[in-house]
């Protein structure tokens, strides 16, 4: 029951999309509720420029934006369960703990065992899902992160690869780990039993 309008779009280069989007926005912003406008992508997150020129007489109280890539039903199952609130108080007492640190340790059960040394100039952000006037909400939300003044130890990364480009591979973890030793803020190693993926990861770190 809710009036809508669906758009298909390609990635990174669409000469077409602009147009398109404009024909389907309304020309005056609703007179009562908002505007909203969900986009789902499958490799990267594309054409934000142009999503902003079409919202530029737009007040901001007026539309609702929100950005998702790599999405499937599992982000409907599980990544949006979880309320705003309720992660607003898991990042909270994360932070509790982590704003006053010095020195962090990480352990996993899969092996990850990392030394981290903070430093106050680098603030902690903390995305709990609550969106803010103006600007475009990424889910699935739920991050609580900050910069590192160094870092030392294994990483084992077991879940999945975060790529900003279009691959053809499989990026899932679950089944073939990436073992990293890490010395002094710098990679001295890594290991994958997955050919396919370990072939992937030297071609981008052998580039400048």
């Amino acid at each position: 029951g809710v009036k809508h309008q669906i758009l298909h779009m390609y990635p990174l280069r669409d000469p077409t999309f602009k147009k398109r989007l404009n024909n389907v926005m309304p020309s005056t912003p609703p007179a009562e509720g908002r505007l909203v406008l969900l986009f789902f992508e499958n490799g990267t997150i594309s054409h934000d420029e142009i999503i902003r020129d079409a919202l530029f007489n737009y007040k901001t109280s007026d539309y609702f934006v929100v950005r998702s890539i790599n999405s499937d039903k599992n982000l409907f199952a599980t990544g949006l369960s979880v309320s705003p609130e309720t992660l607003s108080a898991l990042n909270t007492s994360v932070l509790e703990r982590c704003l006053e640190a010095k020195k962090l340790r990480i352990t996993t059960n899969s092996g990850t065992d990392l030394l981290i040394e903070l430093d106050k100039k680098y603030n902690w952000i903390s995305n709990n899902g609550t969106a803010k006037e103006g600007q475009f909400l990424i889910v699935p939300c739920g991050e609580v992160a900050t910069f590192p003044k160094s870092i030392s130890g294994k990483l084992v990364a077991d879940f999945a690869m975060n790529v900003n480009m279009i691959i053809d591979i499989d990026a899932r973890l679950n089944k073939c780990p990436i073992t990293v030793n890490i010395e002094n803020n710098q990679m001295k190693s890594f290991s994958c039993s997955n050919q396919e993926i370990t072939d992937f990861l030297n071609h981008c770190f052998k580039a400048e």
